[in-house]
């Protein structure tokens, strides 16, 4: 019989994935609060996406939302 995880191993995966998937769902939101509530452009915008590119640790895939 294959020993069990502890449950801090469970929390801790959990938390993983929802800390991935609010980042996934909040960049695009970003997008659409800065032009359509704060009246930002697209070069502002653009200076925006930019800038978090330069300073993205890891994979900035979900950075390339169209």
């Amino acid at each position: 019989m294959k020993p069990r995880l502890p449950a801090a191993i469970y929390a801790i995966g959990a938390t993983r994935l929802l800390n991935d998937a609010s980042s996934e769902i909040i960049f695009p939101l970003l997008a659409v609060f800065l032009s359509s509530v704060l009246g930002a452009g697209a070069a502002t915008l653009g200076v925006i996406r930019g800038k978090s590119r330069r300073f993205c640790a890891r994979d900035c895939s979900y950075l390339d939302v169209a």
